[in-house]
């Protein structure tokens, strides 16, 4: 295995008490890791970058309970992360800068109801880029579209499963040797040979050592301690692929490593965390080109990040929820021309956005709901004249509104009803002259 500078070391209070224990470099923590208060109790789990809390990780009060799991940096809550109280309720979900709600989010009571959804400003709504309501709206497709775009997941296994059970391992090797059977060894990086049970068995202390199945084949190689993989080690599907390469802390998958699929191709490069994928890190395709790039949360997309289709091309960038874009973002078309710039809610356009075509000129700005324009928008011509302008409802003219000719001269000023006047309006000629003014009905003057 290729020598790496992190080690997995203790520090400790000066009551004897484990202050931290994980990867240090240098003297600093660095890497995946663990800080206790001097009553033993976790404080903290995740990244440390030279010494300081940045990445991905969770704050935990006295009381065992999460108090925040989500990003930070330089030891501040930065980017997406939620906040929870002392009783382990969801409080807020969305955006941090420097330690305060800042960005979109989401508030929540204890009963875990959305009770805001929205923009904040240094842990305050702000007020003038909120929209909540019947007219808060995003981009609009045809109704298929809407239906692919809504089922669409990043799909990665929520769990590193690993073949081995840990607990099975455990089981083996707690029992006193004099009571089992020797048949195969182990070997050990001090250069001896244990024997072990029928099944399995782990040498400690730090040793590099080789653990394997029933049937014979190699599990797992690397460092252990405690009876535990630890440090930095590889575990092998039976057919002798490498399964995961990377770091260990107490047993599981922790830190940073690659995992493979079993024919040996990379399915996901970076962080995990308690045995699933968890932190920053990259996604595959099977043939290896990025399929995702960024942070991640049981397995998923959680956080800041960015999507590409098979082809290497960028599909969509911006705040992930369970795989899907939430909260401000922008996806693009195959010819790499950005199609929306606005706000997401479960993979689709929910509030106010721009939608482009093809040539990447502006075809409409204004509020959508789940992918179709609904409340105030307008739509543009291909030259940027404005087209309508007006109320919108599953994506037709329906409501109050302004119709106009292609040289930006009205057309009609009136009511709608799905896409045609209906009600009181005005008609005009292109020569802006008003040629009637009265009802209409299905488009025509009554």
């Amino acid at each position: 295995m290729d020598k790496v500078e992190t080690t997995y070391k203790r520090l400790y209070w000066d009551n004897g008490s484990t202050m931290y224990e994980g990867g240090i470099r240098d003297g600093r923590p660095n890497g995946y890791g663990r800080m206790y208060d001097k009553e033993s109790k976790i404080r903290y789990k995740g990244d440390f970058t030279d010494g300081i809390v940045s990445g991905k990780g969770k704050l935990y009060y006295d009381n065992g309970k999460i108090e925040y799991e989500g990003t930070f940096l330089n030891t501040k809550k930065h980017g997406f992360g939620k906040e929870y109280d002392r009783n382990g309720i969801l409080k807020y979900m969305g955006e941090f800068k420097t330690d305060s709600k800042d960005g979109y989010g989401k508030l929540f009571n204890n009963t875990g109801e959305i009770i805001y959804e929205g923009y904040f400003k240094k842990n305050s709504i702000d007020n003038m880029n909120v929209e909540i309501g019947e007219d808060m709206g995003t981009l609009v497709l045809d109704k298929k579209e809407n239906e692919e775009k809504r089922s669409e997941r990043v799909k990665i296994e929520p769990e590193i499963k690993i073949e081995t059970k840990q607990a099975d391992i455990m089981s083996k090797i707690s029992r006193k040797r004099e009571e089992v059977k020797y048949d195969k060894y182990v070997q050990t990086g001090k250069g001896s040979s244990a024997y072990y049970p029928k099944e399995k068995i782990i040498e400690t202390d730090y040793s590099r050592g080789k653990v394997f199945r029933k049937n014979g084949t190699l599990e797992y190689e690397g460092e252990l301690t405690d009876r535990k993989m630890h440090g930095l080690g590889k575990t092998f599907y039976e057919n002798g692929k490498i399964q995961y390469e990377g770091s260990f802390m107490y047993g599981m998958i922790e830190g940073n490593g690659t995992l493979y699929d079993v024919e040996g191709n990379v399915k996901y490069k970076g962080s995990f965390f308690e045995n699933k994928i968890e932190g920053s890190g990259k996604i595959y395709f099977k043939e290896g080109s990025i399929k995702y790039d960024g942070e991640l949360a049981d397995g998923l997309p959680n956080g800041k990040g960015k999507k590409y289709n098979s082809k290497g091309v960028l599909k969509c960038e911006g705040r992930f929820e369970d795989g899907l874009l939430e909260g401000e973002g922008k996806e693009y078309y195959d010819n790499r021309t950005m199609r929306i710039d606005g706000v997401f809610s479960k993979g689709l356009a929910n509030g106010e956005c721009r939608y482009y075509d093809k040539a990447g000129k502006l075809r409409y700005e204004g509020s959508l709901a789940d992918g179709r324009f609904c409340g105030y928008g307008k739509i543009y011509y291909a030259d940027g004249k404005t087209k309508y302008e007006g109320e919108f409802k599953d994506g037709i003219y329906s409501g109050r509104g302004k119709l106009y000719y292609p040289d930006a001269q009205i057309k009609y000023e009136g009511t709608f009803n799905y896409g045609v006047p209906d009600g009181k309006g005005k008609l005009y000629d292109k020569k802006s002259i008003l040629r009637y003014e009265g009802e209409f009905k299905d488009g025509i003057p009554v």
